[in-house]
């Protein structure tokens, strides 16, 4: 089961605690007014969000979004 998940902004990161981001996707991104992206995203039993993966999946996975704050183009 996907479950909606809001990550919010972390400021110039991209490290996401709680999140593994070697098998998760960018399923989107919005560049302007900041820049987000939606995220099919592997949850670590460190997220508060985290379950047991069910059925047959390997991973704990939820869609949402992630923003940066204050970046700006071309960096």
């Amino acid at each position: 089961m996907r479950s909606a998940l809001h990550l919010g902004a972390v400021p110039g990161s991209l490290h996401i605690p709680g999140l593994y981001l070697d098998d998760s996707y960018v399923l989107d991104v919005i560049v302007r007014p900041a820049e987000v992206f939606s995220l099919e995203a592997v949850l670590t039993p460190e997220h508060s969000m985290y379950h047991a993966p069910e059925g047959e999946e390997q991973y704990c996975i939820c869609v949402g979004c992630y923003g940066i704050c204050g970046a700006q183009a071309g960096q």
